[in-house]
């Protein structure tokens, strides 16, 4: 059986990384949702979870949610001042 991981985070860091990434397990594959127009992407929410091509995304240290649709971030949705030293910033979203 092969697995395939389409998870929009998956290929968010992997487009947003300097580094090539590689995979550990073969059969799981990824797809890049999103290849431009985001900073340090952290955590990704989905609108429907029947529709998966619009969500938001966080973007750790600016304290900005983007709506991506169709794999191009739309708009800016929430831009909140963070302090982003150490391990303090936007985290998550609900």
């Amino acid at each position: 059986m092969r697995l395939r991981l389409s998870v929009g985070l998956v290929g968010i860091i992997c487009a947003a990384s300097i580094h090539a990434q590689t995979l550990s397990y073969p059969d799981i594959t990824y797809d890049t949702v999103v290849s431009s127009g985001l900073s340090f992407p952290i955590a990704i929410a989905f609108l429907d979870p029947a529709d998966p091509s619009r969500f938001f995304v966080i973007e750790k240290n600016s304290g900005r949610v983007k709506l991506v649709q169709n794999g191009v971030v739309v708009s800016t949705v929430l831009d909140s001042p963070v302090n982003y030293a150490s391990e303090r910033s936007l985290l998550g979203i609900a």
